[in-house]
């Protein structure tokens, strides 16, 4: 980033809020305690305020900072911003109050009033708009980790309900991350979503009313990322939450190979630390990945009760109530002999193979073109076996 257009957080202390805009009615005075995170347009702060007895509570605290302008903070926490840039700050701000007025109507949604944080205040300050968030008491997902593969899949299970939800209402979330995820250890069935600014109307995307998108690298689709705006969809969510599961799984984030569709996964460190699971396990879920990760769209997963279906049949898979009968039997693998030659080749095949291929999919990600390589670039290469099977 430009470091002109740096945002300049608050600084650890007092905070004064008040009602009305020309800042003459103070209502509420909080108490900074560190930034917590930036949006497109914000940045979000954890807080507190003391109540009439003493006594006090933590908020986050959502500023109305927006990128793409000179902003400047004075000394006093003021924004400031030049007189040609006056007309595009104000702008940025009605659109931060709709943005306000849109938390409200999800959280009050009967669906979603216990699956998103909750929003109670709008105020005015230092030449800004500010609200005020309810403190989420669970643990954030990022420093939590799951007990077991089934625990981690019916949490996964139940984000997939919340954000179906959303897409019900007409709304895409397009920031799902661990991070902005909260859960209750003692229930697998409760999440709770935080949003910086993300949240859109999806016939907003459709009628081209959306400039810019923020997002988390790391858990973003390739066509959020690389701002194709006519191709962000319910499949944008559906890709994040591949990558979250991804993410908590391998204890890494997903890379271009990963996100190449038809990838054979290496499953080799969950079947050691979970010997119990079956083939079909591992088969589901290479299936799951390949549906949710893929660059190009029309791979992945439509609709989120198609993410759901899946993750149902994970979750059978993976119980621990589940019986199966585990066979003894082994191969004696020098029982084969002959045709070293052959299959050295047959090797080094392969290591070029999968050279090529990643190199491929950096090649697709860095050109943002992966629409048109996927049909011109054929991956699938067959080796002709024929005359080593012969004899």
């Amino acid at each position: 980033m430009n470091r002109r257009y740096e945002k300049q957080p608050l600084k650890e202390g007092k905070l004064v809020l008040y009602i009305d805009q020309d800042c003459k009615k103070i209502e509420a005075i909080y108490y900074i305690q560190k930034i917590i995170g930036q949006g497109r347009s914000c940045l979000v702060y954890d807080a507190s305020y003391i109540d009439n007895i003493g006594l006090e509570h933590k908020v986050r605290i959502k500023e109305c900072y927006p990128d793409g302008i000179d902003i400047v903070r004075d000394k006093n926490g003021n924004l400031c911003v030049e007189e040609r840039n006056q007309n595009r700050f104000s702008d940025k701000k009605k659109r931060f109050e709709e943005a306000y007025k849109l938390n409200v109507k999800i959280q009050e949604s009967e669906d979603l009033i216990n699956s998103t944080s909750k929003v109670r205040q709008l105020y005015y300050a230092n030449h800004t708009i500010y609200f005020i968030f309810e403190y989420n008491m669970g643990i954030n997902y990022e420093e939590y980790e799951e007990k077991s593969l089934e625990s981690l899949i019916t949490r996964m299970k139940t984000l997939c309900s919340i954000i179906e939800k959303y897409h019900n209402q007409g709304y895409l979330h397009l920031d799902i991350k661990p991070s902005n995820i909260f859960v209750l250890p003692e229930t697998k069935e409760n999440v709770m979503l935080f949003d910086f600014d993300s949240v859109v109307k999806i016939e907003d995307i459709k009628e081209n009313k959306i400039e810019r998108i923020s997002y988390t690298e790391d858990f973003a689709a390739l066509e959020q990322r690389t701002g194709k705006m006519k191709r962000i969809g319910k499949e944008t969510d559906i890709y994040s939450i591949g990558a979250v599961l991804f993410y908590k799984m391998f204890g890494r984030v997903s890379d271009a190979m990963d996100r190449e569709y038809g990838t054979d996964y290496d499953f080799c460190e969950i079947k050691e630390k979970y010997p119990e699971l079956t083939p079909d396990f591992f088969e589901k879920l290479g299936e799951f990945f390949n549906k949710t990760l893929s660059a190009n769209i029309s791979n992945r997963y439509k609709q989120m009760r198609d993410v759901i279906n899946s993750l149902t049949e994970l979750q059978e898979l993976c119980s621990e109530k589940r019986l199966f009968i585990e066979s003894n039997f082994t191969y004696d693998t020098n029982s084969f002999i002959g045709r070293e030659e052959e299959i050295d080749e047959i090797n080094i095949y392969e290591a070029s193979r999968k050279a090529m291929l990643i190199a491929i999919s950096k090649v697709r990600e860095q050109i943002n073109l992966e629409h048109v390589l996927i049909d011109a670039m054929p991956i699938n290469i067959d080796i002709p076996t024929t005359s080593i099977i012969k004899g």
